[in-house]
C-alpha cells in the first residue's frame, strides 16, 4: 500500500483564509471611506486658509473684512473673465462672504460639492475673521451630523 501525500487545502483551511479576508475587509473599507472624506474636506480647509493672508492684509489697510470678488474685473475685460476668478477646488463648489456686523464676525463659507463622499457631501465649512482681534477660527457651517471641522483638522 502506498502512502498519499496530501496535495492542496483542505474546504476548512479555505473557508478560514476567506473569514479572515472577511474580517479584515470589514474593517479596512470603512476606514478608507473616512480617509477619503477627510481629503475631500481638506481641500476646502486649505482653501480658506489661503485666504486668511489677504484678508488679514487688506484687514490692516483698511479696516474691514473684504468681499469676495470685489476687485474683480468686468468680464468684458479682455483676457479676464469674473467666473475664472471665483475660488472653487475639486471637491469645493464655491466659497461665500457674509459680511460681519459688530456683534458677528465676518464669514468665508466653503461650500464641498455634491457628488463627493457621502460623509461630506454639500456640507459646509466656514472660517471666521473676528476684526475686534483679526483672528481667524474655523467652524461648522450647518447643523446636522455630519461636522465638516472634525473632517477637515484646520488649524
Amino acid at each position: 500500500m502506498k502512502n498519499q501525500m496530501q496535495k492542496g487545502f483542505t474546504l476548512i483551511e479555505l473557508m478560514i483564509v476567506v473569514a479572515i479576508i472577511g474580517i479584515l475587509a470589514a474593517i479596512a473599507i470603512p476606514q478608507y471611506q473616512d480617509y477619503i472624506a477627510r481629503a475631500q474636506a481638506s481641500e476646502a480647509c486649505a482653501l480658506l486658509g489661503g485666504l486668511k493672508t489677504p484678508v488679514a492684509e487688506y484687514f490692516a489697510v483698511n479696516g474691514a473684512a473684504p468681499a469676495l470678488l470685489a476687485q474683480a474685473p468686468t468680464t468684458d475685460d479682455p483676457g479676464l473673465e469674473k467666473a475664472k476668478l471665483t475660488i472653487i477646488g475639486d471637491n469645493v463648489s464655491g466659497i461665500a462672504f457674509t459680511a460681519g456686523t459688530t456683534d458677528d464676525p465676518a464669514k468665508y463659507t466653503a461650500t464641498m460639492a455634491s457628488g463627493i463622499s457621502a460623509r461630506v457631501a454639500e456640507g459646509k465649512l466656514v472660517m471666521e475673521f473676528d476684526t475686534d482681534d483679526g483672528q481667524f477660527t474655523f467652524v461648522d457651517g450647518e447643523v446636522d451630523d455630519t461636522d465638516l471641522t472634525e473632517y477637515a483638522k484646520c488649524i
